[in-house]
């Protein structure tokens, strides 16, 4: 009978074509266990090499530095400018400034007073003024009221305490000179010795409410 060893090693020459001599064939996993050796890893390649650091030369450096002053200037500017490279074009006249007028001007129509205007010219607006005339006296008699530094061209409406009394309708110049009576006089008669107060309030030509004016009272005796 032929050793073991004998049968297994022409098993392999059949199998991988090479002769053992009857011997097992060792494999890579120890004495007894055969079968082809394992591939070797081939090696990874090296890693590459990083790029050389360049140095920067002074004219960079110093371009660098003006890149920043100049930077820096400019922000300056923005914020400390008057009224700064942002800011809304005006002509330089008030916000109130209407721009139309009968002279083909412009003509101011709001709250404050002032007067007309003739092309891209102003006039600094004055503070409104009113007065009354008589201050005190009977509810049964007639005003007059006398209105300057008002918006041109505008109505004013005029309110007696809590009752509207009238209306005016103011120049070029923002004046107005207007008489009118006392209105409710039966009732306001019961309170002699009471003072009321006259207030005014602004309106353009078409009805549209600009604001408050200055106010004036009238002492019932």
């Amino acid at each position: 009978m032929r050793p073991k060893n004998d049968d297994l090693g022409k098993i392999r020459e059949a199998i991988i074509g090479q002769q053992t001599g009857g011997k097992l064939f060792k494999g890579p996993y120890g004495k007894g266990k055969g079968g082809p050796a394992p591939l070797r890893p081939e090696p990874l390649p090296p890693a590459p090499a990083p790029p050389p650091r360049q140095g920067r030369s002074l004219s960079d450096i110093v371009g660098g530095i003006v890149t920043l002053g100049v930077l820096a200037a400019i922000g300056i500017w923005i914020l400390t400018a008057d009224p700064g490279p942002f800011a809304r074009p005006h002509s330089g006249a008030p916000a109130w400034y209407s721009g139309s007028g009968t002279d083909g001007g412009g003509s101011y129509s709001g709250s404050g007073g002032g007067t007309s205007v003739s092309g891209d010219s102003y006039v600094r607006p004055t503070t409104p003024r009113l007065k009354v005339s008589p201050r005190s006296g009977s509810v049964w008699r007639t005003l007059t009221f006398t209105g300057t530094g008002f918006p041109p061209d505008s109505e004013i409406r005029l309110v007696f305490h809590a009752t509207e009394m009238g209306s005016a309708r103011t120049s070029h110049k923002g004046r107005f000179t207007v008489r009118l009576k006392v209105p409710n006089a039966g009732f306001y008669a019961h309170f002699p010795g009471q003072t009321f107060s006259i207030s005014t309030t602004y309106w353009s030509l078409d009805g549209a409410y600009r604001g408050n004016g200055p106010g004036a009272s009238y002492h019932v005796t």
